[in-house]
Order: C-alpha cells, then sequence, then structure tokens
C-alpha cells in the first residue's frame, strides 16, 4: 500500500481512473475527459494530495483537452450564430454572478467558498486557476468541487 502515497502513482491512478470512467456511455452520454477532475475530486476529498506543480500541469492538460475537444464545433457555431451564443454567454455569466453575489451577502457564506462555487457551476477551469491565485484559499477548490457536478449535470441535461 506503499504506492498510495506516493504522489506520482496517485496522479497515474487519478488519470487512468478518470479515463476509464469517461469511456462508459449511458444512453449515449459520458463524462469524457470531465470525469479526471471527478475523480480527482473524490480523490481530494479523502486527502490525496498531488505536488502544487502537478496541479497546474493537470489544470493546462484539462483545458487543453477539452480545448481541443470542442474547439472545431465552437468556430463552428460562432460562425453561424455567433451574435445570439455571445448575448447568450453575457447573460448566462451576468446571472451566474448576481446569484453568487446574492448567496455571499444573504447567506453569508464565505468569499472565497462563493468564487469556487461560481466557476465550479460555469465549469470554468481556467476561472478555478484564478480563483486559487487570487484567493490563496483552498476553499475555492472546495466550492469548485461542490458546483462542479451540478454544472456538468446541467450542461449535459440541457
Amino acid at each position: 500500500m506503499e504506492l498510495f502515497t506516493n504522489s506520482y502513482f496517485v496522479l497515474f491512478l487519478i488519470i487512468v481512473i478518470g479515463f476509464i470512467i469517461g469511456r462508459i456511455k449511458f444512453k449515449g452520454i459520458s463524462l469524457d475527459v470531465s470525469a479526471v477532475i471527478f475523480v480527482a475530486l473524490v480523490f481530494g476529498h479523502y486527502g490525496v494530495q498531488v505536488p502544487k506543480d502537478f496541479q497546474y500541469i493537470g489544470l493546462v492538460l484539462f483545458i487543453f483537452t477539452i480545448g481541443i475537444q470542442a474547439g472545431p464545433s465552437f468556430f463552428e457555431s460562432f460562425k453561424k450564430n455567433g451574435r445570439e451564443l455571445a448575448v447568450l454567454a453575457s447573460i448566462l455569466v451576468g446571472s451566474s454572478g448576481l446569484i453568487a453575489f446574492l448567496i455571499f451577502y444573504v447567506f453569508g457564506i464565505d468569499k472565497n467558498l462563493t468564487i469556487g462555487l461560481l466557476n465550479g457551476a460555469l465549469t470554468s477551469t481556467p476561472g478555478l486557476a484564478a480563483a486559487i491565485d487570487a484567493t490563496d484559499s483552498p476553499l475555492a477548490s472546495i466550492g469548485y468541487g461542490i458546483g462542479y457536478p451540478f454544472g456538468v449535470i446541467g450542461v449535459i441535461l440541457l
């Protein structure tokens, strides 16, 4: 069981399990690369940590793979419905920001946790990286971990 204390092995294990789970399809829907983040959240819940450098490399690789996967269809959609999509995205981000502010103000939830919730609900991994740098608090990651599954499920359902 000494392998589980080796951060390199744990990182490899998270990636492998994530890719395996991501390939499972249920009624034509799969988590794909997002499964890696779900697995990492589960491992993180149980106190497993990887070195800080690997966390940043993991974020960069995750963003890269999502970009490679979604990039071609993004530009095709942007050509067809660019204006409507830009307006919809602006409304989505604005209303999400307002709701996050109300959660912070009305319920008194910690601002770092609220920032993480906002980024997780919007499935914004680059936003998480910026939040971690700006807040220097683990609560941003915890909030992201809470909000991210709901953001992904919402996208799949819509």
